[in-house]
């Protein structure tokens, strides 16, 4: 397995898609509910309802393909093997 796979299976086992989706939408609709009248603007001229759609932007998956080069290079393929052991073990299956 190379590194990207690596960081792929570390992501597969911390449901990295899923917590991303969840944070992106929280954070998201607290950021444009602070600011209605932009969101809404930006809906007037574009047509878009970016308030609403998050994921019409970039998916979850090209979000975590964007982030692959920073997580290849913060982590060494010694580090990956070792997070990829601990979270497919019972105990770190129990942390996720």
């Amino acid at each position: 397995m190379d590194k990207r796979q690596k960081v792929w299976r570390l992501w597969e086992l911390t449901n990295a898609e899923e917590n991303v989706s969840r944070f992106i939408q929280m954070t998201w609709q607290a950021e444009w509910s602070a600011m209605p009248e932009v969101a809404e603007d930006i809906r007037e001229v574009t047509g878009f309802d970016i308030a609403n759609k998050p994921f019409e932007i970039f998916s979850v998956r090209e979000m975590l393909e964007l982030m692959l080069p920073i997580m290849e290079a913060g982590l060494t393929e010694e580090e990956l093997d070792g997070l990829i052991a601990i979270y497919e073990s019972p105990l770190g299956r129990v942390l996720v």
